[in-house]
C-alpha cells in the first residue's frame, strides 16, 4: 500500500490523532501532517517524521495505525469513535492498517 496521500488515525497511550501523509522520505520514513487531535496533553500538532515499523503495531503489538483513502472516510472514523459504545457497530469501524 502507497502510504503519501492516505489519511490516518492514531490511538497513542495519552491522545488520538489524525492527519495526512505528505511524504516518504525515506523507505523506513514517512513525513505526517497532524491536524486534528483529543488529547490529555500537549497535542502532536504540526509536521512529524515517524518510522513506518511504528505504523505497523504499537509497544503491545496491536496495530496503532488506521489508514484512510479520503478525508470523507476518515471524518466518519472520527464520528464512529466520538460514539457511545453502545451505539457503535462494527461494520461503521472502516480503516486499513499495515500487518
Amino acid at each position: 500500500m502507497g502510504l503519501v496521500g492516505k489519511f490516518f488515525f492514531h490511538c497513542g497511550d495519552e491522545y488520538m490523532h489524525s492527519g495526512e501523509i505528505v511524504e516518504q522520505v525515506d523507505p523506513a520514513t514517512v513525513l505526517v501532517r497532524t491536524d486534528k487531535c483529543a488529547c490529555n496533553s500537549a497535542p502532536p500538532m504540526g509536521m512529524q517524521l515517524v518510522r513506518i515499523s511504528e505504523m505497523i503495531t504499537d509497544n503491545l503489538g496491536e496495530p496503532g495505525w488506521e489508514f484512510f483513502g479520503t478525508r470523507q472516510e476518515l471524518d466518519d472514523y472520527w464520528a464512529w469513535i466520538d460514539k457511545p459504545s453502545e451505539e457503535k457497530t462494527e461494520a461503521a469501524a472502516p480503516g486499513q492498517t499495515l500487518n
